[in-house]
């Protein structure tokens, strides 16, 4: 079981919900779980790393990418959907808010050539790995 967790504790993510995007109380009287899963796969092949996230619900304007050494951090907001009609909730386990995942990466990337796209619930990060610098010896000349 604690190998388990240890699995996905990476995965799992704080969802903030937001004052503009909460849930009519009347409708639901909970704004949802404040912590959900977001999947993911890192793949490193020679020359890039892969990075793949399930993300259901989103729209591609919602993410925000950035590079920051050898760690990717992924942040958005998922905003929920009014149902209309009548009827009410019984079930309610998809998380909504602001969210941010971090994921350490294996090499150093040039973060200028990251290219990302989201299709069909799943983004995908593609992170060309930088150079690497063989090692050279330095020959020291005297004057």
């Amino acid at each position: 079981m604690k190998a388990i967790k240890e699995l996905v504790s990476n995965a799992i993510t704080r969802f903030k919900p937001q004052a503009a995007h909460r849930f009519d109380a009347a409708r639901l009287p909970e704004a949802g779980p404040a912590w959900g899963l977001l999947a993911g796969d890192v793949v490193e092949d020679a020359d890039r790393i892969h990075v793949r996230l399930e993300v259901p619900g989103m729209e591609s304007k919602d993410f925000d990418i950035r590079v920051e050494g050898r760690r990717l951090a992924v942040s958005g907001e998922k905003r929920s959907t009014t149902r209309s009609g009548s009827g009410s909730y019984r079930m309610l386990e998809c998380a909504y808010g602001t969210f941010e995942r971090t994921i350490d990466l294996p090499a150093a990337v040039h973060a200028d050539k990251v290219k990302a796209v989201y299709r069909q619930g799943v983004l995908h990060i593609e992170l060309p790995k930088a150079e690497r610098s063989e090692p050279r010896r330095i020959e020291v000349k005297v004057h």
